[in-house]
C-alpha cells in the first residue's frame, strides 16, 4: 500500500501497548505518510509526548480540551473523509 501523502491520525490510550506505536509511527513516516497523534494523559505515563512529536514531525494533542489543535485534527479527518480519500484512523487501546 502506498502511503505517500496520506493523512493518518493515531489515538493512543494509557497502556503498555503505547510503546509499540512508536515503531508504527516511525514506519508510517518512512513510507511518506503525514502522521498526527492524539494521546490521553495516561498514555504519556508510558511514552512521552515529545517522543511522538519527534517521530511524527507534528505537534501531539494530549489534553482533549485544547480546542485549537483538537479541532484542527478533527477538521482534517472530516475533510479527508468527505473527499473520500484513503485515510486511516488508528486507535491504540490499553492492552499489550
Amino acid at each position: 500500500m502506498n502511503l505517500a501523502g496520506k493523512n493518518i491520525l493515531i489515538g493512543i490510550t494509557g497502556g503498555i501497548a503505547a510503546y509499540k506505536i512508536c515503531t508504527l509511527v516511525s514506519s508510517l513516516k518512512k513510507q511518506g505518510a503525514n502522521v498526527d497523534v492524539a494521546m490521553t494523559k495516561n498514555a504519556t505515563e508510558f511514552v512521552s509526548k515529545l517522543t511522538f512529536e519527534t517521530l511524527s514531525g507534528n505537534p501531539v494533542t494530549v489534553d482533549t480540551f485544547v480546542r485549537d489543535r483538537a479541532f484542527r485534527l478533527l477538521k482534517k479527518l472530516i475533510y479527508a473523509l468527505l473527499l473520500r480519500q484513503q485515510q486511516i484512523l488508528l486507535e491504540s487501546f490499553a492492552q499489550a
